[in-house]
């Protein structure tokens, strides 16, 4: 959208008039052949307002309330647009239109429509071309609607846009072939630093992706190779294990109420205090580490214990429990699936029944198929822990005491369950995580 404002000028007000327009052929010669129309016609000022429907009461538009704005210091003595469906196409051209009235402001159309409503037949002619473009509006966004959910339904690929990674050949996703190696090499930067979106986008400026918006990109379905809803569709960038993971390590932030920290140490984010259910925060002191629970309201407030006597406990937990849990590990079904809760397999079973449906040639059932079937997507199942791979380190002498910080998180993450602060200054409660 381009609004044109005509402001003061010395010797007089400069006022253009235009009767006709020219034709827009695309919508950047729109920008450019407005403008060249509103400057020619006499604007001092024009605003620029690129790529915003004047129809979606979702989307922003600055340079329309900029315009309002302006029009109200009482500063702006004319306004001038091509037409009136480039002020807005909800009804809100209206309201502009009153206020220049209140304010004394001249309105100018160059295509010639009325723009003083003061008088009753610009009044009926503004009020009618409103309600003409906003109702062809709606009849747009009905046609594309209806068009979209027809081509979903033959199968097609309908949104324009796909995750960073992939391209669209042939009117289908596929991998990007320069991009795909850089978003794994993106995921695997992410999963080192156990998804801490903010810690990675600092630390890493060149990143395609960066903050919110690399976020969203790791929790698009096509990076797990869903195309409209249905798996395998396309190659996946990352496996449903992976995935699994990245939600498990965001989601214990959250349910501990931690914020994701700035640098990760031993157990940062891991050690829970039983009085407050909140993560242990980390101090040094004179080279030591300590864990203490900062809760005001929490008993064991300002209380804690050395990050020594937990590594030492968790390594002493590890090594009493390796040959259970990796008998345990060898017994488990090689083609074991998780099992879907009650309310998981209702929803298979109406996904079942609406696909029945969709074949026999039922119309109008990809959105609720595709909703079942994002309800189910999600529930991924955490997967087990592997203590096959680890059994034979954790067995050797020294070897757990010799790790660094981060390699032996990396252990503690993947079989512990919980540790859990219980108020005493030598020993936590360690609960470690089912192989089966």
């Amino acid at each position: 959208m381009i609004y044109g404002l005509l402001a003061p000028a010395p010797g007089g007000l400069i006022i253009g008039y235009a009767r006709t327009s020219t034709k827009m052929v695309s919508q950047e010669l729109s920008i450019k052949g407005q403008k060249e129309q509103l400057v020619a016609a006499g604007c001092h000022q024009v605003i620029v307002e690129h790529g915003r429907s004047a129809f979606k009461t979702s989307v922003r538009r600055p340079g329309w309330e900029t315009l309002v704005e302006m029009i109200r210091t009482g500063k702006v003595t004319g306004v001038m647009l091509c037409n009136l469906s480039r002020a807005s196409r909800r009804g809100e051209d209206i309201e502009l239109l009153r206020l220049c009235q209140e304010m004394n402001v001249e309105v100018t159309f160059l295509d010639g429509t009325p723009g003083d409503i003061s008088n009753p037949s610009a009044r009926l002619t503004t009020g009618v071309l409103s309600v003409v473009n906003e109702v062809s509006s709606m009849y747009k966004q009905i046609a594309i609607k209806n068009g979209l959910r027809r081509s979903e339904e033959a199968g097609n690929y309908t949104k324009p846009k796909v995750p960073y990674g992939y391209t669209v050949a042939d009117g289908w996703p596929a991998p990007h072939p320069e991009e795909f190696a850089k978003a794994r090499a993106m995921w695997d930067l992410l999963a080192a630093n156990e998804f801490n979106v903010y810690k990675v986008s600092r630390e890493n400026k060149d990143l395609p992706r960066r903050a919110n918006s690399l976020h969203a990109w790791m929790r698009r379905p096509m990076l797990r190779g869903f195309v409209n809803d249905e798996p395998g569709k396309v190659q996946a960038l990352i496996t449903a294990e992976e995935y699994a993971r990245a939600l498990q390590c965001q989601d214990n932030r959250r349910k501990f109420g931690a914020r994701a920290p700035r640098r990760i140490r031993l157990f940062s984010n891991l050690v829970v205090c039983t009085g407050c259910n909140t993560t242990l925060n980390q101090t040094t002191k004179g080279g030591k580490v300590k864990l203490r629970c900062y809760t005001l309201d929490c008993d064991y407030y300002c209380r804690g214990l050395a990050e020594w006597k937990v590594k030492a406990q968790v390594i002493e937990a590890l090594r009493g429990a390796v040959d259970q849990m990796e008998e345990v590990a060898n017994q488990r079904p090689p083609d074991k699936t998780p099992t879907l809760s009650p309310e998981q397999e209702q929803i298979r079973k109406d996904l079942d029944q609406l696909l029945l449906m969709q074949a026999s040639g039922v119309e109008g059932l990809a959105r609720p198929i595709s909703n079942l079937r994002r309800k189910l997507e999600v529930a991924v199942p955490s997967p087990a822990a592997n203590w096959t791979n680890w059994a034979h380190f954790i067995r050797q002498d020294g070897f757990l005491e010799g790790m660094t910080d981060m390699e032996l998180r990396a252990v503690v993450t993947e079989l512990v369950e919980e540790i859990a602060y219980i108020g005493n200054p030598d020993k936590v409660k360690i609960t470690l995580r089912d192989p089966a």
